[in-house]
C-alpha cells in the first residue's frame, strides 16, 4: 500500500526514511518517500513475514471478488492519504497470493 501511495503522490511517508537512514535526509519530501517505499520493498524480514492469501484458501481466481469486499471497508480506506480504488486493491492482494 505504502508503494501504491507513493507511486500516487503522497509525500508523507518521507518523514520516515530519516529513522531508517539517520542523516540520510537530502531530497524532497517526495523523493524520500520513494526511497522509503522502495527499503520497505527490499528489506527482507518483512518479506518472509507477508502471509499468502493461499494459506486462507484465497486463490488468484478470488482476487476480484476480495478486492470488491475490500473497499466497503470505508473506515479503513478513508483514512488512506490519497485516493484508493478497485484497481489498487487487485494490485495488492494479486501481490499476496
Amino acid at each position: 500500500v505504502v508503494a501504491i501511495n507513493v507511486e500516487k503522490g503522497c509525500a508523507l511517508y518521507g518523514d520516515l526514511w530519516p529513522l531508517i537512514e539517520g542523516n540520510d535526509a537530502y531530497g524532497t519530501s517526495s523523493e524520500r518517500a520513494r526511497r522509503f517505499s522502495d527499503f520497505l520493498r527490499a528489506y527482507g524480514p518483512l518479506a518472509r513475514l507477508e502471509p499468502k492469501l493461499t494459506r486462507f484458501g484465497i486463490d488468484a481466481a478470488r482476487v476480484d471478488f476480495m478486492a470488491e469486499r475490500g473497499l466497503d471497508l470505508a473506515s479503513a480506506l478513508g483514512n488512506n492519504p490519497v485516493d484508493f480504488g478497485r484497481e489498487d486493491a487487485v494490485r495488492v492482494l494479486r501481490r499476496l497470493t
